[in-house]
């Protein structure tokens, strides 16, 4: 059967489009006006054409603003009166990215059909989380779905800020390294190896520094193929390997371990920790329920080790607080702070004055390091770059110093 692209309005006037099978143009016409829209275009696609709309669809990605700004914007219209469908349908008009689009009509479609919110969205994993769909069921469950995703929409916020910061700071130095990277290279296999001929030809005497440089380049030159390879392929069994559990748990252990980059990436968990397991608790899902979930968004295997512990431990009946001191990640504010929480019946209060505070840790420490490693990185690239010059130009001095004399 052919396809046919159809472009339509809904019953709030918003323009909605699609592609559908069927036998003949009259037949989706039909179809279309009885579930209530009314047409605007309807054209017969080609093969070649559905194919490529796939292809490019295909590479589109669902981003996180796309997923934040839906979120807002269903909790908005269910706040000012609109049903769960009508909702869908009015921000299924304003989504332009076609795989979202595709994600959200499905979801349409299986709410439509009589299935609950938070069970149309377990289908999409890949777009919505455990968190987000656990979240969504407590709402519907409890009625206040239109809070729930809003609390929702706030968490996407914090997680993009947090994320946007960071990529923000390393930027600038990631940029540096690779330029000075590229630049010494290009001196060391390019622009040398034309001085080097020029100082056989003299036969002069060359010093040290030269010497060291000449070695390195030729190095470079004579086996750039087999290390260039040999990096692939080293690089190729790294990746494996730290996909594995054992290799993944090691890695981020290092990576915990080291001695400025580790205690900032423990105070981004925390914050990413603590905002997620203050709203699913604040939201009424049980602790258990809850830790299960935030294991699965922290992003780090020695934290969900550690999570998985304090689980079996509060089901042997043990406290909150006693499984995180036992497990030495935690500092002990955070233990002291759930102790408190966990005492008081306030334990959501407390996470959320956790997340703050290393919130604010996290900008503090980014700002520091980058005004750390700016200079300190100006000053290696600095010296490198000298060094090679200062090789380059101690044999041209030798040279003229010779023909004086």
């Amino acid at each position: 059967m052919p396809f046919f692209r159809y472009k339509v309005r809904d019953r709030f006037g918003a323009a909605v489009t699609g592609l559908v099978e069927a036998e003949t143009l009259n037949l989706v016409a039909l179809n279309l006006r009885k579930l209530g829209y009314s047409v605007i275009d309807i054209a017969e696609q080609s093969k070649v054409e559905i194919s490529l709309g796939n292809f490019v669809s295909g590479l589109q990605k669902i981003k996180k603003q796309e997923l934040i700004l839906f979120t807002r914007q269903i909790s908005a219209m269910m706040k000012s009166g609109l049903t769960l469908i009508a909702s869908l349908e009015a921000a299924l008009s304003e989504v332009r990215n076609k795989k979202f689009r595709d994600v959200i009509l499905s979801v349409k479609e299986d709410v439509e059909g009589g299935a609950s919110f938070n069970q149309a969205l377990a289908k999409h994993p890949l777009v919505f989380s455990d968190l987000f769909v656990n979240m969504v069921k407590v709402g519907e469950s409890a009625g206040i779905l239109d809070e729930i995703l809003d609390r929702l929409t706030h968490l996407g916020v914090r997680e993009m800020e947090l994320r946007t910061k960071i990529k923000a700071a390393f930027a600038y130095p990631t940029i540096l390294v690779v330029l000075a990277l590229a630049v010494i290279i290009f001196l060391l296999v390019a622009v040398l190896p034309k001085f080097i001929g020029m100082f056989e030809a003299q036969d002069i005497r060359l010093p040290l520094p030269t010497l060291i440089l000449i070695t390195i380049s030729s190095f470079l030159r004579r086996f750039f193929v087999l290390i260039t390879f040999g990096l692939v392929i080293g690089a190729t069994f790294l990746l494996r390997y730290i996909k594995t559990d054992n290799g993944k748990y090691k890695l981020h252990s290092f990576i915990l371990g080291l001695p400025i980059f580790g205690n900032l990436w423990l105070k981004i968990l925390i914050a990413r920790f603590a905002y997620t397991l203050a709203a699913l608790t604040k939201s009424g899902i049980p602790i258990l329920q809850a830790l299960a979930v935030v294991e699965g968004t922290v992003g780090n295997v020695v934290i969900v080790h550690a999570l998985q512990h304090v689980r079996s431990s509060l089901t042997e009946g043990q406290s909150l607080a006693e499984p995180f001191k036992a497990s030495g990640i935690f500092p002990a504010m955070v233990v002291q702070m759930i102790s408190a929480g966990e005492k008081t019946g306030k334990i959501d209060v407390m996470l959320e004055d956790i997340a703050e505070f290393y919130e604010l840790e996290t900008g503090y420490a980014v700002r520091n390091m980058t005004a750390m490693l700016e200079p300190a990185l100006l000053l290696i690239m600095g010296f490198i770059v000298g060094f090679i010059a200062l090789s380059v130009l101690l044999p041209i001095f030798n040279v003229v110093k010779a023909m004086q004399y």
